[in-house]
C-alpha cells in the first residue's frame, strides 16, 4: 500500500508541474496574455482534480504571476513570476 501524501508533498508535485508547463511555453515569441491564458488553461483541470485552484495575472513589466491554492482553503500553495519571453521563473512563496 503506498503511503497517503501531505499536503505539502502534493502542492510542491503540483506547482512544480505547474512550472514544467509554464517553463516549456516561455520564449515561443507569443504575447503575454496568450501565454498566461495558454499555461492556465492547460493545467486547469489536472490542479482541480487533486484539489487546487490557479489565478494569473500580468504585470507592467509583462511579467505572468501564477498563485496556486488549495481549492477547499483558498490558502496559498505556491506564488511564482514567469517572465514569458525569457522563461525565467521567481517562486515568490509557498512550498519549496
Amino acid at each position: 500500500m503506498k503511503p497517503v501524501k501531505t499536503a505539502e508533498e502534493v502542492c510542491k508535485e503540483v506547482s512544480t508541474d505547474l512550472e514544467d508547463a509554464a517553463r516549456s511555453l516561455a520564449r515561443r515569441f507569443i504575447h503575454p496574455e496568450q501565454f498566461r491564458a495558454m499555461v492556465e488553461n492547460i493545467e486547469r483541470q489536472t490542479l482541480k482534480r487533486h484539489g487546487f485552484t490557479v489565478s494569473s495575472s500580468i504585470s507592467e513589466s509583462d511579467t505572468v504571476h501564477f498563485t496556486l491554492r488549495y481549492a477547499d482553503t483558498n490558502e496559498i500553495c505556491a506564488s511564482m513570476d514567469i517572465d514569458p519571453e525569457t522563461g525565467r521563473l521567481i517562486r515568490r512563496e509557498g512550498c519549496s
